[in-house]
């Protein structure tokens, strides 16, 4: 645990599975994670599905620097390649199988409010922008050039931004499912190419 770095929690494992179900086991797949953090998403992957290779990027090298090692240790570091940069700048041009991703998703209004012990995985391992869904928007712009035709996105999401999720990729040919956590709130959102 590191101050200004992402500390996982138990909704991801929500998100891990979304990925999982989609994936056939015998089939050799790459995958891409933005905002790869820990690489906790990216390594449970890869111990699951032996036939998977993982790209990931984030913005914060410390983190980097804690993916790379959390992934030797546990034995997957040949299969995942880890970079800085923000969203594809590293990545052009590649068709991925699929996109992961748990980012920032939290309004900036919403920081100050936020309990000390949560303030301490850093203001840009949390906050989404202004309204929160800001990367959704971004990825929305470029996701065609970077998932195969027949590949899929899953996102962890707010636990209010389920309808801002499907009104931002539904418009551009994408079918959006919502899933809720634990506590019956809005947590992932999948979506593939109608």
């Amino acid at each position: 645990m590191e101050e200004g770095v992402l500390i996982p929690r138990p909704e991801t494992e929500l998100l891990v599975d979304e990925v999982l179900k989609r994936l056939d086991k015998a089939e050799p797949a790459i995958g891409i994670e933005l905002g790869v953090g820990t690489g906790c998403i990216s390594i449970t992957l890869l111990i699951h599905k032996k036939e998977l290779k993982m790209v990931g990027n984030d913005i914060n090298i410390k983190a980097l620097k804690l993916a790379k090692k959390n992934a030797k240790r546990h034995g997957v570091s040949q299969r995942f390649l880890i970079f800085g940069g923000s969203l594809f700048q590293a990545v052009r041009p590649f068709a991925f199988d699929f996109l992961v991703s748990n980012p920032p998703y939290i309004p900036s209004y919403l920081w100050e409010s936020l309990p000390k012990a949560l303030r301490f995985e850093g203001y840009n391992s949390l906050i989404g922008g202004m309204k929160g869904w800001e990367f959704y928007q971004e990825v929305s712009k470029e996701l065609d050039k970077y998932i195969k035709k027949d590949g899929f996105f899953v996102f962890e999401i707010g636990h209010d931004q389920g309808s801002v999720i499907k009104e931002i990729f539904e418009p551009l040919g994408y079918k959006v499912e919502v899933h809720k956590d634990y506590s019956g709130q809005d947590r992932v959102a999948v979506g593939w190419r109608l």
